[in-house]
């Protein structure tokens, strides 16, 4: 249902979700739990509903704001009684008989947190014409030329270990098996002679389609296994590459060229591959590793319990930031900061690595505007450099 509204109606939905995420609930604004995007599509479609065609006009955005907004107050309102101790809020769109409910309320503080969000939305109501300027001010603009991110192995519905593969080539739906293969071999103990071979052979096997991920696996091999001098041969050989960060897609070229082919043959062509999600039955820890680099990798993603980030980019980067291959690091973590397409793990590693105290603080404090989820023991690592 929401790809079926209009440019007005999605402007509506991103203003309340903006203002719901960033102002009543964030911890610069109200700080108040509870309301969550499922409430805030809701009376989206609510509004969709009731308000008449003619009133969705460009010039009537705030107004359409503001009665979305008193929608949602007099819902929370009517709700807020000593009876409703499960948090009820408002009812369903599509199912009239069952009610929406806060989330994780305690049922002894329902009417108190119900009273907390009627008179935050009043207040928010009241400084709204404030609140959208400060919203306004915050986006960016854009052309109609982009860029494509696809990284398939950060986004498969079955993290699950299968066998190892033997195919010769791989295939590429097998780069996935391989590298974590590789990231299990690189948490064991055996350094004998035979494991060190075995190991080299299947990081052998990874495509150029890989090429990041294969070379960074290849310096953790070596790092491991004690061969320092060729770990940093290898990470100052890669020194001036960078992987492929997406398809750049011009507003000339007509939507329908962006077919299977087009991605297939992008994501063979190029070094593409080098974003990975993995579940394991427990953190993997590289040993061997010094204590930035270990607490780095793999990330664990803090809303989805026993699932793992890498990201091979951001690992290259450290390990010519540990290893001291890089002259000027400093104008290297510049142009990471800088990226706008930079994720969690890449900003991380900067604001480890960051030998200015106050930049690299400011690099966390950006990833904490972003609402990004830093685990505890980065951010004991973090605080320990401050």
């Amino acid at each position: 249902m929401l790809r079926s509204l209009t440019t007005l109606q999605g402007q509506l939905f991103v203003t309340l979700k903006y203002l719901v995420k960033k102002v009543i609930c964030h911890a610069d604004g109200f700080k108040l739990q509870g309301v969550k995007p499922y409430h805030v599509k809701t009376i989206t479609f609510r509004m969709v509903e009731e308000t008449p065609p003619e009133q969705w006009k460009p010039e009537n955005l705030v107004i359409l704001v503001r009665r979305a907004l008193q929608m949602l107050h007099d819902s929370a309102e009517s709700n807020c009684k000593p009876d409703n101790a499960h948090g009820r809020i408002m009812e369903h769109f599509f199912l009239s008989d069952t009610a929406l409910y806060l989330k994780g309320l305690n049922r002894n503080e329902s009417e108190q947190i119900l009273s907390r969000i009627v008179s935050t939305l009043k207040a928010v109501i009241e400084k709204l014409p404030q609140l959208l300027v400060q919203f306004i001010g915050s986006l960016t603009p854009i052309n109609e030329s982009g860029r494509f991110y696809f990284h398939p192995f950060q986004i498969l519905p079955n993290l699950t270990a299968r066998l190892t593969v033997k195919s010769d080539p791989l295939k590429y739906e097998e780069i996935y098996d391989v590298v974590r293969e590789c990231l299990q071999r690189l948490t064991k103990d055996d350094c004998s002679l035979q494991s060190q071979e075995n190991l080299a052979l299947l990081i052998s096997r990874l495509p150029d389609c890989a090429f990041t991920t294969r070379e960074a696996l290849k310096a953790l091999a070596c790092i491991k296994f004690g061969y320092q001098k060729t770990a940093e041969r290898i990470v100052s050989h890669c020194r001036g590459h960078s992987v492929n960060r997406g398809i750049v897609w011009s507003a000339e070229k007509p939507s329908a060229a962006a077919n299977f082919d087009v991605v297939w043959q992008y994501l063979r062509s190029h070094d593409s591959t080098w974003k990975f999600c993995f579940q394991f039955d427990e953190r993997p820890v590289f040993k061997f590793l010094p204590v930035t680099l270990a607490a780095l990798f793999p990330l664990q993603l803090m809303n989805k319990p026993g699932c793992f980030f890498i990201n091979s980019e951001a690992l290259m980067l450290a390990l010519n930031l540990e290893l001291r291959t890089i002259g000027d690091f400093q104008s290297k973590i510049a142009e990471v900061t800088q990226r706008e397409d930079a994720d969690d793990l890449e900003l991380l590693t900067a604001a480890m690595f960051a030998s200015d105290i106050h930049e690299s603080k400011l690099i966390f404090n950006r990833l904490v505007r972003q609402s990004s989820q830093i685990p505890a023991t980065i951010q004991a690592v973090l605080k320990r450099r401050w």
